[in-house]
């Protein structure tokens, strides 16, 4: 099967299906995480129906070599917990996918995905013809002579694997979406659906941290910045002659029992211990301040002036004690972990893992049930 550009999706699917709530699968760096709603009546708030997220018994790249491991992986969660059904909405893992903001022209009666993909191809130094490429637009109704879009971009040949694999894993595909549209769906859902409310998000990665501004259920922003939980451990790692493995449970965990002889003797209190580890990436995080107030500026042109009411921290950083006070001192904005499933009832007993793990895979779920999705 093959994918011949130009073409146009509807925004964020890249494949569509039809049916009964699916389920919201992510297979992230660590862990597969799945989450899944009950069907209500029109108006009325979603019931969870199950909620894990659950460590790979091998690394992921293994995992995504073998659909028979992935097969066997899902039919334990299965059998521990209430999902119904093998129909899902997904994500390709976040080093299979590119995403840019594009700035396009768009002329009066032009095709708008002709006019995204010309820009497009004159930015990259690679054929358009072997990449599956999909865009939910951003700016489109002010006045000015150029138009904004998010651009997700795969090989094609990544995308079929991803499709095969879940497929011989036993599931069916019903939609492949871009990551920042679940969450900033998720977004939606947790700030009420409020119209006039604005929050910027921050998805930090290994490597490369999102910054999202959402207002009400517009996605206004979204770029990527070189800043990652990888650069700062090895930092700390060098600062405390420590391995990444230890700053890492130092920033996560309570306590710091059987880390290192050396960690145990010279920082017994892990709230000291953190504190000092802020302060050496102090500079590091001055550093995402300025990041966050250029796009805050950013922000204000698009929005016109209103304030941003909240700052969402998810990823891996976002696991660290200490980092979002940090940084709520610096940017003077409320920073908040929100728990993704805070705005639902349903099985909660059935999550497992971090709640945080999973904020992804509810704005996978939550497509089919949101207007507009």
């Amino acid at each position: 099967m093959a994918f011949k550009l130009p073409f146009k999706l509807p925004a964020a699917t890249w494949f569509r299906g039809a049916g009964t709530h699916s389920i919201g699968l992510e297979l992230s760096q660590n862990s597969l995480n799945l989450a899944q709603f009950k069907t209500q009546t029109a108006g009325s708030t979603p019931l969870l129906q199950a909620a894990c997220s659950v460590a790979y018994p091998v690394d992921r790249d293994t995992l995504l070599a073998s659909p028979q491991g992935l097969k066997s992986l899902l039919a334990g969660v299965f059998k521990q917990h209430p999902f119904r059904g093998r129909r899902v909405t997904t994500l390709l893992p976040a080093d299979k996918v590119r995403t840019l903001s594009l700035s396009y022209p768009l002329k009066a009666g032009q095709d708008e995905a002709n006019a995204i993909l010309t820009t497009l191809s004159q930015r990259l130094n690679e054929p358009l013809d072997e990449l599956v490429i999909d865009y939910v637009p951003i700016r489109t109704t002010d006045d000015r002579p150029e138009r904004l879009a998010l651009i997700a971009m795969a090989r094609h040949t990544d995308v079929v694997d991803y499709l095969e694999l879940l497929r011989r894993a036993g599931l069916e595909v019903t939609s492949v979406e871009i990551g920042q549209i679940a969450i900033s769906r998720l977004i939606t859902w947790l700030n009420g659906h409020a119209p006039d409310r604005n929050s910027l998000v921050i998805n930090f990665g290994n490597d490369i941290s999102y910054l999202t501004m959402i207002s009400g259920r517009r996605l206004v922003i979204d770029h990527g910045i070189g800043f990652g939980e990888t650069a700062l451990l090895e930092r700390l790692a060098t600062e405390l002659d420590i391995s990444g493995q230890q700053a890492r449970a130092l920033m996560r965990s309570g306590n710091t029992d059987g880390q290192s002889a050396h960690w145990a003797a010279s920082l017994p209190s892990n709230n000291k211990a953190r504190t000092l580890a802020l302060d050496i990436l102090q500079s590091d995080l001055i550093q995402l301040k300025d990041e966050i107030r250029r796009t805050l500026i950013y922000a204000a042109s698009e929005l016109h002036g209103q304030p941003v009411h909240n700052l969402y921290l998810f990823g891996s950083l976002a696991r660290w004690n200490g980092l979002s006070a940090r940084l709520q001192a610096l940017i003077e904005i409320p920073t908040q972990h929100p728990d993704p499933l805070g705005a639902f009832q349903g099985e909660r007993q059935h999550t497992t893992g971090s709640q945080q793990d999973l904020y992804i895979a509810t704005g996978l779920a939550l497509k089919e049930l949101t207007a507009h999705a």
